[in-house]
């Protein structure tokens, strides 16, 4: 049984406030990567805040959490961390850490991707 189901099974109907959801988050959704980097305190230089297809959750949450919205990632549509990495396929310009994966492309701000 995952952190989540353990989790949900004994708070099964409740409301979540912001610290409790983030929490929640924390114990489930960080990628083998991240939790990885921190163990090493090394860098993640693809982290998903700065890349283009980052897209932040409303409210508070927001501040920390978002969706990746890159078909071709492996964290396609998954809560992520915005420390976290991206999940996109590496480019042949970025360096060993991540960094640069995302050089000169656009981004989701105002999500203007969705409008019409």
């Amino acid at each position: 049984m995952s952190n989540f189901e353990r989790h949900y099974e004994t708070q099964a109907h409740k409301l979540f406030g912001d610290t409790e959801m983030h929490e929640l988050l924390c114990a489930t959704s960080f990628s083998d990567l991240y939790r990885q980097s921190v163990k090493d305190q090394s860098f993640i230089g693809a982290q998903a805040l700065m890349r283009p297809y980052y897209v932040p959750l409303s409210g508070v949450l927001g501040y920390d959490w978002g969706v990746i919205v890159n078909p071709e990632s492996s964290r396609f549509g998954l809560v992520t961390f915005e420390h976290d990495d991206c999940g996109c396929p590496k480019s042949p310009d970025e360096d060993e850490d991540g960094s640069g994966r995302h050089d000169g492309s656009d981004n989701q701000i105002e999500d203007l991707w969705l409008q019409p």
